[in-house]
């Protein structure tokens, strides 16, 4: 009744595991294709912005107070972030930038078209 606390199914153990399972498959889904897309550098640089999300959350959602020091640090890492990306784009080209163009360029120069059967074999007469 009134204080009882009422669970689903089987608890709490397979709640967590189902989420541990979706949650960390969703995260390397989408690292994987920040990566593919974007480049090692650009990827690295959302690890970055975590923290400084994290932090506006908790201002927002739970009304944690912001100091000084902690919005010099957001914007500190805004800053060094905001360079990794205006840095490749100044220069016009960059290695991480082409990174992934170049490999998918190499992989299409390196695909042979397929052999059909009976083609380029020498048979006994």
């Amino acid at each position: 009744m009134l204080g009882e606390q009422q669970t689903g199914g089987g608890g709490p153990h397979p709640a967590a595991v189902v989420l541990g399972v979706f949650c960390t498959a969703v995260t390397f889904h989408l690292t994987y294709r920040i990566v593919n897309d974007e480049g090692a550098t650009n990827a690295a640089a959302v690890g970055y912005l975590l923290p400084v999300v994290s932090v506006l959350l908790g201002a927002v959602v739970l009304g944690e107070n912001l100091s000084a020091r902690v919005v010099l640090g957001m914007v500190v890492v805004l800053v060094g972030v905001g360079m990794t990306r205006r840095n490749g784009a100044a220069e016009g080209t960059s290695a991480t930038a082409d990174a992934p163009a170049a490999r998918r360029a190499s992989l299409e120069n390196t695909r042979r078209p397929p052999v059909s059967p009976g083609r380029g074999r020498r048979t006994a007469s």
